[in-house]
């Protein structure tokens, strides 16, 4: 049998930051609709959601942060029952919300059909894609294409990255040496910003599975460096906060003036990722109050709904003028929270109740 050991310590600020990214990620869908309804705020706002899509970078990056510093010493032993519960695991962190909105997405068309409306990309909502999603592997290409939930691709690639993870933590790639994972991270970060520079990458779906291979692999460094303790005394009250407006400087103004593509600015992400770890500034401790936990808390269904509120709530913007893109915002955190609550925390549950053991055990946010 496998031997158990307890989750570690939840890293509040990495918690926290997930509502940021979540939010980030919705206000790049609704760029659009914002300059629309507020024209003479486009200057402020522009910069900081026309590049919102590294929210998801953000997202892979913590992920492998966050696997690792929960799993990666009860997988350092090659157990195959530990492997198995570690992806039921994960399988029960993505899949219920997933299955859910897939579902969803189906009761719209068949609405959309007896109003005799039709949908504005039917390309999206074919039943092999369906099938693909079912099975979270709708994204398992390069290039691949979104489809049904679009937002989905991205943990089609994190399901991808979990189904890895045992071979990289056996490989002690990212834990032999506190120095060889400073490499390994800068490799991964930067490496990742050199091959979407070379495919010319940008929001769009289509290599999520290079973000996600660099991105997962350099938060698994970052984390082992994190547990080195090598950089606690780093002056993060200052390195944090800079690296957070040097993100939406760097995406916005000085990148796009010399050909370079956003994705330069993931080793920053990076950054951001380890001094909130190391919980020393101002950004992480506004990172670890009650309200951006509960948005942390909250993150995945937000991310996984707003596609869908986004469409629904779409018809009645005209009407609501300037309120529509509060009222959108407002409707899509409800829905998450319904969607956590009555959905993500009792599916996860009864789930992870197939091993008795992790019964009483907290699991991880991510």
């Amino acid at each position: 049998m496998a031997r158990h050991e307890s989750l570690q310590p939840e890293i509040y600020p990495l918690t926290g930051i997930r509502a940021a990214a979540a939010i980030w990620v919705v206000l790049y869908h609704m760029q659009r609709q914002l300059a629309e309804c507020y024209p003479n705020l486009n200057f402020l706002i522009k910069p900081i959601v026309a590049h919102g899509y590294l929210g998801v970078d953000l997202f892979f990056i913590l992920s492998g942060f966050i696997i690792h510093y929960n799993y990666g010493n009860r997988l350092a032993r090659v157990c195959i029952p530990a492997i198995g519960e570690f992806l039921w695991m994960r399988l029960a962190r993505l899949w219920p919300v997933h299955a859910v909105i897939l579902i969803l997405f189906v009761v719209l068309l068949f609405a959309q059909r007896i109003f005799g409306m039709h949908p504005k990309q039917p390309e999206l909502y074919s039943a092999v894609d369906f099938v693909k999603n079912v099975f979270l592997v709708q994204s398992w290409a390069i290039p691949s294409r979104g489809s049904w939930n679009v937002p989905a691709w991205s943990i089609s690639c994190e399901w991808l990255a979990y189904l890895l993870y045992p071979i990289l933590v056996v490989s002690r790639l990212c834990v032999a040496s506190p120095r060889r994972s400073a490499v390994v991270a800068t490799l991964a970060l930067v490496g990742t910003a050199l091959v979407c520079q070379y495919l010319k990458a940008d929001g769009n779906v289509g290599y999520g599975l290079v973000r996600i291979a660099g991105e997962f692999l350099g938060g698994c460094a970052l984390c082992h460096i994190f547990r080195a303790n090598l950089t606690s005394l780093f002056p993060w009250q200052y390195i944090v906060p800079l690296a957070v407006v040097s993100v939406i400087i760097a995406s916005h103004y000085m990148l796009p003036a010399f050909g370079l593509v956003a994705f330069w600015c993931v080793p920053l992400l990076g950054i951001i990722v380890l001094g909130l770890a190391n919980h020393q500034c101002f950004v992480s401790r506004l990172c670890s109050t009650k309200l951006f936990l509960f948005g942390g808390y909250i993150s995945y269904s937000l991310y996984m709904i707003h596609e869908l509120c986004l469409i629904v709530l779409g018809k009645a913007d005209a009407a609501l003028g300037e309120f529509a893109p509060i009222i959108d915002i407002l409707a899509i955190v409800i829905f998450a929270s319904f969607l956590f609550f009555f959905v993500e925390q009792p599916c996860r549950k009864a789930m992870r109740n197939v091993f008795p053991r992790h019964k009483q055990q907290p699991y991880p946010v991510i």
